[in-house]
């Protein structure tokens, strides 16, 4: 049979990619080193992490430090809100502030309706009170933000009051987005935890519960740092390269189960164990695809990995090969590239650059197109970051890293002349070769 011949090579063309050297040590690898790992940290888990540093009484033994961090972000993120003093604010003594996640409150106008509020912060001695709303990936919605803030000023009238949309993402919340509210994502947290890590002078128990917070919860994860890790990519992407048709075949090929189809590559130790292997159902599948499948959902992890460097790893393979005059960084779950003329040297970094980004939801995959400019980039190039900023209509601010997202919910990387996403890389590439060169 035709097709037991394709599943008979494809099973041969697996077995080579699962017994070459590297996979194996990828495999051993690719391990949970942390249990914040296996933790959710969607924004209801987000909340109570954050509500945890936040409180001055909690067992980071660092008091008031992350609170006094948020303020300090909020008054240097020069917003057009009407703030407390800002002197008096720093000053405050927050020791006995109570905080609290998930507070049920009644609208203001419709006292049969209730709202929750994430994180509420109350301090009768200063008379202040913050108002967070916490966002990882979702927008705000139904005028919950006019809500919170209706309710503060109705109760709270004579207090001190910040209201703020803490998103991870900083996503454009539209005519949702208040006035009044501060919208932050998470680098002051990130910011404030990596300065304690670099004076190591924390208890080695809080040590490890912050890198980890750092590493695992932030995404700040960098396995270059760790020796055991260190050769880790280069090996990905190595074997992503070498046995890129195989790849490509188990992530095109599909099956159909239940009535649902599966992409080879999809065949996890759930799939296999509860639509594959129940004997009534192994009849049908010849002894090619059995042995194919089982060797699928034995070494899921480990393919699902270098099936994610593979694709960005082509996809950088074509930029290069249509715009040779650019230099690109590929990782895992994100591709980026800049104008090698706009590289300082490789220690610095880059002064503008296009990412395309995974995002996962479920089981759902789907790509985000932005560009950022950064001008922490070596002096030379800080001009270059501010003409970027200019070509492509940045916010004014202080901030010297800006994002902008240009296209969201990319179903493929297709990059065929023609396409939204060919034509949107075109565009910056010619915005990228009006840029003036590095004054050396």
């Amino acid at each position: 049979m035709e097709l037991s011949v394709e599943y008979k090579r494809l099973l041969s063309q697996t077995s080579d990619l699962i017994l070459e050297p590297d996979f194996q040590d990828i495999s051993r690898q690719n391990v949970i080193s942390s249990a914040l790992e296996c933790v959710n940290t969607k924004e209801d888990c987000m909340c109570r992490l954050v509500a945890w540093l936040l409180n001055p009484k909690e067992g980071h033994i660092q008091g008031e430090y992350f609170l006094k961090k948020l303020i300090s972000c909020i008054y240097s993120s020069k917003t057009k809100q009407i703030l407390p003093d800002k002197s008096t604010a720093l000053l405050n003594s927050y020791s006995n502030i109570q905080v609290m996640t998930e507070v049920a409150i009644n609208e203001v106008d419709n006292k049969s309706k209730k709202r929750r509020i994430d994180i509420l912060l109350a301090d009768s001695n200063s008379r202040t009170l913050f108002i967070i709303e916490r966002k990882d990936g979702t927008k705000a919605h139904s005028n919950q933000l006019v809500e919170y803030y209706k309710w503060a000023k109705k109760h709270y009238s004579d207090w001190n009051h910040f209201f703020i949309l803490l998103d991870s993402k900083k996503k454009n919340h539209g005519d949702q987005m208040h006035p009044e509210y501060i919208l932050l994502d998470d680098s002051w947290l990130t910011s404030a935890i990596k300065s304690l890590l670099k004076h190591n002078a924390l208890p080695p128990q809080i040590e490890h519960t912050l890198q980890d917070i750092y590493d695992h919860v932030l995404g700040k994860w960098d396995d270059s740092k760790d020796a055991y890790f260190k050769s880790r990519k280069n090996k990905i992407l190595r074997v992503a390269h070498q046995y890129s048709k195989t790849i490509t075949e188990l992530r095109t090929n599909e099956i159909k189960l239940e009535g649902k189809s599966y992409l080879l590559s999809q065949i996890d130790p759930t799939i296999y164990y509860s639509k594959i292997l129940p004997r009534e159902k192994t009849k049908k599948f010849s002894d090619e695809q059995l042995k194919l499948f089982n060797l699928l959902q034995s070494n899921h992890e480990t393919i699902s990995l270098i099936e994610d460097y593979s694709e960005f790893d082509q996809l950088s393979e074509q930029i290069e090969k249509i715009y040779p005059s650019v230099i690109v960084e590929t990782l895992k779950d994100s591709f980026a590239f800049c104008l090698k003329r706009h590289e300082f040297n490789s220690d610095e970094y880059w002064p503008y650059f296009l990412e395309v980004e995974r995002s996962k939801e479920e089981c759902d995959s789907y790509y985000i197109l932005s560009i950022a400019s950064d001008k922490g980039t070596h002096e030379s190039c800080k001009e270059i970051a501010e003409a970027f900023n200019i070509l492509y209509d940045f916010e004014s601010n202080r901030k010297k890293f800006k994002r902008k997202t240009l296209l969201g919910n990319i179903a493929s990387l297709d990059i065929s002349y023609g396409t939204e996403l060919r034509n949107t890389i075109d565009a910056f590439v010619k915005k990228a070769n009006s840029l003036p060169d590095i004054v050396r």
